[in-house]
């Protein structure tokens, strides 16, 4: 097998669910987060200011999976881009981007199931550098919803864990 991805069919254990359109306008996402001691970074505030919000509330399932869970296995890093392209061979896609905010509250009110250092694959969003950003979720002395950037050719070391969803057959 090269090291491109996997040339068979990857299966990601369902990790959780979250209800999005819960919190309109984005502010409300602001004030839910900050109200339950969840630190957001400058950028990720950035960010969530201009995402879309789903106009209907709905769940969706998410599902965790490294670069190295789609066949990378021979790098070290890999580009983003690759790895989304790879997880859309198998059957995932980039979450919208208000799965970053849902997760981090669902974390604040249950601590239990808490994976530390997750992205989170989505379409970037252009921050005020116009720079595509995409959201993560950090946890050490306090949980924060934090911000990377999310050029298709940004690098990232194949066992960082991304949240996916599954795409609409």
């Amino acid at each position: 097998m090269s090291d491109s991805g996997c040339s068979g069919s990857v299966v990601l254990k369902k990790w959780d669910s979250v209800q999005l359109g819960l919190y309109r306008p984005p502010m409300e996402y602001v004030s839910r987060l900050e109200g339950m001691g969840v630190m957001i970074a400058s950028s990720a505030r950035e960010v969530l200011l201009k995402m879309q919000i789903t106009s209907v509330v709905r769940t969706v399932e998410l599902f965790l999976g490294s670069a190295y869970d789609f066949g990378f296995t021979h790098r070290r890093q890999v580009e983003f881009g690759e790895i989304v392209i790879e997880a859309g061979r198998h059957g995932y896609s980039v979450c919208p981007a208000e799965v970053g905010p849902a997760v981090c509250i669902r974390y604040a009110t249950n601590q239990s199931d808490i994976v530390e250092g997750l992205r989170v694959a989505m379409a970037p969003i252009m921050d005020s550098s116009d720079c595509p950003t995409i959201f993560g979720i950090e946890v050490g002395d306090a949980l924060w919803l934090s911000a990377s950037r999310g050029h298709s050719d940004s690098m990232y070391f194949v066992d960082a864990v991304w949240i996916w969803s599954r795409r609409k057959s």
